[in-house]
């Protein structure tokens, strides 16, 4: 998954909790984090952090800063900083909200391949329109749910679970 992914998804999960300032670097292909975020406590960015961001993004591209003088971390260490230790109940939450997204995705995904409107799949499964959103933001998923969405969009879907193999969904 793309960085920039994952940052959309902590973004749509904790909605307005932290900002991290970054920009793509095309030729080394790279995204880079600007160094610094913000907890957000209202829906504008200070100006400030805006600015300081700019300076990094330019210092960088001036090769005023390289790569090797940036600290860098691994997404396992921001996320240990920022979200939490494995283990930790924020960072299980936060685990635990992320796969719920991220089947709601498929959901999505799997339902706009099949030219179907949110409406259309929610009649295909006796519920609502508004059933179907929610579904395809990771709420009110459970197993039997997924496979009345998946069973009727003709999907195969199957979980593996240690010691036992694959199980169908449905």
């Amino acid at each position: 998954m793309s960085h920039e992914r994952k940052a959309k998804i902590y973004n749509s999960l904790y909605r307005g909790s932290y900002e991290l300032f970054a920009f793509w670097d095309k030729d080394k292909e790279a995204f880079v984090v600007a160094t610094h975020g913000i907890v957000k406590k209202t829906q504008k960015t200070p100006l400030k952090e805006i600015l300081k961001a700019e300076e990094i993004r330019k210092e960088y591209f001036n090769n005023k800063i390289s790569m090797e003088q940036m600290k860098l971390y691994t997404h396992d260490e921001m996320m240990d900083s920022v979200i939490g230790k494995k283990g930790t109940p924020r960072r299980d939450k936060l685990d635990a909200d992320l796969k719920t997204f991220l089947m709601g995705e498929a959901i999505k995904k799997a339902r706009e391949e099949r030219h179907l409107t949110q409406e259309q799949l929610g009649n295909l499964i006796g519920v609502k329109k508004s059933q179907v959103s929610r579904m395809e933001r990771g709420a009110n998923l459970s197993f039997s749910t997924m496979a009345r969405v998946f069973k009727a969009m003709n999907i195969s879907a199957y979980f593996s679970m240690p010691g036992i193999g694959k199980v169908a969904l449905w």
